[in-house]
């Protein structure tokens, strides 16, 4: 959650969809994005000549780390917390001349790495059910004026669909087009007013590019390469395949979908792992003092732990594969599952840390939304300059953030296949057994979340499907250039 001090303004923290691999249409991105920034500029300037910004604190708490580890991008190698320090950042470059200064606070221990720039918690987590109902509370009542995070942290069940996009759905730029000139932050801002009594604003502050798709230990089947197996039979063979990976829950419906198809049905641990202690080396020859509970008979989802890395987890064989997010992050996490986060990337070895197969095609996570929530009624109060200034800083930001990530992450990729990282596409055959189970897969979906009471997942999805329905055509139209740097879908035959 998050707090502001002298202004009664405070944040707090958010989450990290896949973007085409085509120099051209990148550039083009960059154009708009430009084109974009100048015009959150001129918002701002005009913003600025209704009169003088008075001097105001905003203190911004968040419940997730930003780990600022040497090499990290901008604002921290966390995919939430960094970028909360990384909007707190471009808020004070923009606004601390007018008036307006930003201090970040963090719940919980603080990394070594982030004590000179974040401060201790202003409010407890655990006093609240959601960021979202502290906000919608209002400082005055002991909650929070302020507050940014993900579409998640409200509790609600369109919320991971929304955090993470939904698999096979909008990708970030068609995502802030939904957002922005599409109707979703109306949408979103129905959920909040229905779900916290009106007492909630929100306003978009970060939207993240592609992740990748996964980290496997062994190369998945692929009938493209193949001539033994068809998209079926390549499906069922990694449905048999024994190993525990680590998902998101929707994703995971519709992985648990297409393997139902094939005549094999999922499993899952829930949070749990392959021993007892998912910290702790699972080896029961080497380490027999962290025994193993779950032994996985084919493909199994769990290993959702919290405060465990699944990059340790996957180091001392508690999982055997997962996502998390992009190429960037991917490298400071696994130097932090080594005790190497003080190192420059350039000085470390991760060969042999990492599974061996880094999977792209983000499809089951194509964009990241974060969010900035005010109370709705100190909202209200405030005068229609600093209203402006603060939306038109937060725009600005999203795009500039995004720019300056996305610009960073073909260096990434360079950088894990230095450490022996060999980066591939899901093969086009299990892709299209995904995106045929898909629909299904969220219809059931929506249907078990509405029986609870919550319709939003169901509406969201119904949203953005109709949406991304209507953008067919013309994402078709400009795809000449997907695929030009030819990553293949299996490693080269030895």
């Amino acid at each position: 959650m998050t707090r502001i001090a002298g202004a009664g303004l405070s944040i707090a923290a958010l989450q990290g969809s896949r973007i085409r691999q085509s120099g051209q249409k990148i550039n083009g991105r960059i154009h708009v994005l430009n084109a974009f920034r100048w015009a959150s500029a001129a918002a701002l300037l005009a913003a600025t000549t209704l009169g003088r910004v008075d001097a105001a604190e905003i203190a911004i708490q968040t419940n997730q780390p930003v780990l600022q580890f040497r090499d990290a991008a901008p604002g921290g190698a966390h995919p939430l917390g960094g970028q909360v320090k990384a909007f707190v950042d471009h808020a004070n470059a923009v606004l601390g001349p007018l008036g307006f200064s930003f201090t970040l606070h963090a719940s919980g221990n603080i990394n070594p790495a982030d004590r000179a720039t974040v401060k201790p918690a202003l409010v407890a987590i655990k006093d609240f059910s959601a960021i979202h109902a502290a906000v919608a509370r209002g400082a005055a009542a002991g909650g929070l004026n302020a507050a940014a995070g993900i579409p998640a942290d409200s509790n609600m069940t369109f919320g991971e669909l929304m955090s993470g996009g939904a698999p096979f759905g909008l990708e970030a730029d068609e995502l802030m087009s939904f957002v922005y000139a599409g109707g979703g932050l109306e949408l979103l801002q129905s959920f909040y007013d229905k779900k916290f009594d009106n007492g909630v604003k929100v306003i978009p502050i970060g939207i993240t590019g592609a992740p990748g798709a996964g980290f496997f230990k062994e190369p998945l089947p692929d009938p493209d390469t193949d001539p033994s197996l068809t998209p079926e039979t390549a499906m069922a063979a990694l449905c048999r395949r024994p190993m525990i990976v680590r998902w998101s829950d929707t994703a995971s419906a519709v992985w648990a979908e297409a393997c139902k198809r094939v005549g094999v049905e999922a499993a899952s641990f829930g949070a749990a792992t392959r021993c007892k202690d998912s910290t702790k080396l699972c080896d029961p020859a080497r380490n027999p003092d962290n025994p193993v509970v779950n032994t996985p008979k084919g493909l199994t989802f769990g290993g959702f732990v919290p405060g465990v890395i699944p990059q340790t987890m996957a180091a001392n064989g508690n999982i055997d594969a997962y996502e998390l997010n992009l190429p960037t992050e991917d490298i400071q996490f696994l130097k932090l599952s080594q005790g190497l986060q003080n190192k420059s990337d350039a000085e470390v070895d991760l060969k042999g840390v990492a599974p061996p197969y880094s999977y792209g095609g983000a499809w089951h996570q194509p964009a990241v939304f974060v969010e900035l929530l005010i109370n709705k009624a100190y909202w209200n109060a405030l005068p229609e300059r600093d209203r402006r200034l603060i939306e038109a800083t937060a725009r600005s930001s999203l795009l500039s953030n995004f720019a300056i990530r996305n610009n960073l992450q073909a260096a990434a990729m360079k950088e894990l296949a230095r450490h022996g990282v060999v980066q591939l596409r899901w093969p086009r055959g299990l892709i299209d057994q995904l995106r045929a189970a898909m629909p299904a897969a969220m219809a059931q979906e929506a249907a078990r979340y509405a029986a609870t009471g919550d319709d939003s997942f169901g509406r969201l999805y119904k949203a953005v499907s109709e949406y991304q329905a209507g953008l067919a055509v013309y994402a078709d139209f400009g795809d000449i250039n997907q695929g030009a740097a030819n990553i293949p879908t299996s490693p080269p035959k030895r």
